[in-house]
């Protein structure tokens, strides 16, 4: 999976964290690793979104960087990209009507 980063979140990017891309290209052409513990386990950002308006998510894990983990209810769990930091989190907010999902910064 290829993602096509804006030069200018690339730019920010770059003056917040450690170890950038020296270019813009060399950003647009690096596909985020996925992490072991979620090898085999990526879904879409719509099928997160489904699965947590469907009240299918517990709990969810968002890590300072890479994938969030969403801890199914019939205890599997799934990974997905957010689009930005936090997003997650405020979907989850309003994600289930019956219950609220729990969320933990890992």
């Amino acid at each position: 999976m290829k993602l096509k980063i804006h030069p200018t979140i690339v730019t920010c990017a770059c003056l917040l964290a450690i170890g950038c891309q020296a270019t813009h290209e060399q950003a647009v052409q690096e596909t985020p690793a996925v992490p072991a513990h979620c090898e085999g386990l990526m879904v879409s950002q719509d099928e997160a979104v489904r699965m947590m308006r469907a009240c299918e998510v517990e709990s969810l894990g968002q890590p300072h960087e890479g994938p969030v983990i969403l801890y199914r209810a019939d205890g599997s769990k799934q990974c997905f990209i957010q689009p930005q930091l936090d997003w997650v989190l405020i979907v989850a907010r309003t994600g289930c009507e019956e219950r609220p999902i729990r969320m933990y910064i890992e």
